[in-house]
C-alpha cells in the first residue's frame, strides 16, 4: 500500500484563498468608501503582493515569475499614474 502523501498542496492552497478573500473585502471597502489614499494604498498591496508573487515563481517556472513581474510593473504603472 502506498504512503499517504501530506495534503501540503491543500494547505498552500488554503493560505492563497485566505489572502485573496482578505483583499477582496479590502478591494469591497473602497467602493464603500471612496477615498484616494485608500486606493494609493490598495494598490500599493497589490503591486507589493505580486512583487513578491513574482520572485516567489522563480523557484518554480518562467510562467509564474513573468506573469506575476508583469503584473507588478503595470500596477506599479497606473499607481505613478494616480500619484
Amino acid at each position: 500500500m502506498p504512503k499517504k502523501q501530506p495534503a501540503s498542496g491543500l494547505i498552500t492552497a488554503k493560505y492563497a484563498v485566505s489572502r485573496s478573500l482578505g483583499i477582496l473585502v479590502v478591494a469591497i471597502g473602497l467602493v464603500i468608501f471612496v477615498s484616494r489614499p485608500y486606493l494609493i494604498g490598495l494598490a500599493t498591496i497589490m503591486t507589493l503582493i505580486q512583487l513578491f508573487d513574482g520572485l516567489i515563481g522563480f523557484k518554480v517556472s518562467l510562467f509564474k515569475t513573468v506573469g506575476p513581474l508583469l503584473t507588478a510593473l503595470v500596477n506599479a504603472i497606473l499607481l505613478f499614474l494616480i500619484l
